[in-house]
């Protein structure tokens, strides 16, 4: 009987447990070698507000060329994305999984992997949950994994 490749799509963020999320994935054989394998991370274009490792919500420069510092802010976004692409597909590789390829999508997280997985017709979502948001910023930002708990009609599997 011929082994059926899925197309599994795995959303990191930006905090840094995507390498426990890919570890998890792994330890538990959720992935199989044939599967088509897609690391996605979501750089929201919204730069008024920044966060990542280490910041918590920095304020976006005010100076008189928002334009110029915009461009700025979304380069260094896009430039942190791709690294932590690389880094998930380098994990996945030492893992034995060597069919992954990354995908910098641009947008609100939760809309934009909605979309990608929809359009390309994914069979499985893994993503992580963050733990350290509080009760007012989860209710005011929202959840990525709720969002697409919500929103996608393909298993979704989120790790904590």
């Amino acid at each position: 009987m011929p082994e059926t490749q899925r197309r599994v799509l795995i959303a990191l963020d930006e905090t840094g447990s995507g390498k426990q999320v890919l570890d998890w994935v792994h330890s538990h054989h959720i992935l199989a070698p044939e599967d088509e394998i897609t690391v996605a991370t979501a750089v929201d274009e919204d730069v008024s507000h920044v966060e990542g490792p280490g910041m918590q919500s920095a304020p976006m420069s005010s100076t008189t060329n928002a334009t110029e510092d915009f461009a700025t802010d979304l380069r260094m976004l896009e430039r942190h994305g791709k690294q932590h692409l690389s880094s998930g597909i380098q994990t996945l590789q030492q893992l034995g999984y060597h069919n992954a390829k990354p995908e910098l999508l641009k947008g609100h997280p939760g809309r934009m992997i909605t979309k990608y997985a929809k359009d390309q017709q994914v069979d499985l979502v893994v993503c992580g949950r963050r733990h350290n948001r509080g009760v007012l910023k989860r209710s005011l930002m929202g959840s990525v994994s709720e969002y697409l708990v919500h929103h996608l009609d393909c298993p979704i599997l989120v790790v904590q």
